[in-house]
């Protein structure tokens, strides 16, 4: 775990209104998406999809935004309804999480959490997940990087 610089980069994004019960469909609708514009419209992926929360309370009932966003190197190449959204440089607390979703809370945010209030961090409203392996909501070989912005 460790603060570093995330860097800027443009990506291809939908954009919806989430609870936690609701991430596996909106994420499965926008991946489609997002692949079909990538053929469509030939567009050069350089990164692992990241989904990004904003607006998210400690009541996971509430509804939040989960923008999923798919870095791209030609953005100029996209026409369609879908955003694309140029994601400014932050400063973020970082881990590497493996495993089955059902532990991602525990395992990997509650750690961070701890480190954010131990090191005197202060929490912007910017988390991200970048996936770099998805294998399954039960896989044992997900391989999530956790991101929290903070100032």
């Amino acid at each position: 775990m460790k603060v570093q610089k995330i860097e800027a980069f443009k990506a291809i994004c939908a954009v919806n209104e989430a609870t936690i019960s609701t991430i596996p469909e909106k994420a499965e609708q926008a991946n489609a998406l997002i692949a079909d514009a990538v053929a469509r419209f030939g567009l050069q992926v350089v990164g692992p999809t990241v989904f990004q929360y904003t607006n998210m309370s400690q009541d996971m009932s509430i509804p939040f935004t989960l923008t999923i966003a798919l870095p791209i190197a030609n953005a100029e190449a996209y026409e369609g309804d879908l955003t694309i959204h140029t994601y400014e440089q932050i400063s973020a607390v970082t881990s590497h999480y493996t495993g089955p979703i059902k532990d991602l809370s525990a395992k990997g945010y509650d750690p961070m959490m701890g480190y954010i209030k131990q090191n005197g961090l202060t929490m912007i409203d910017d988390c991200r997940e970048v996936y770099h392996r998805w294998d399954g909501p039960d896989a044992d070989t997900n391989d999530i990087e956790l991101q929290i912005g903070v100032e």
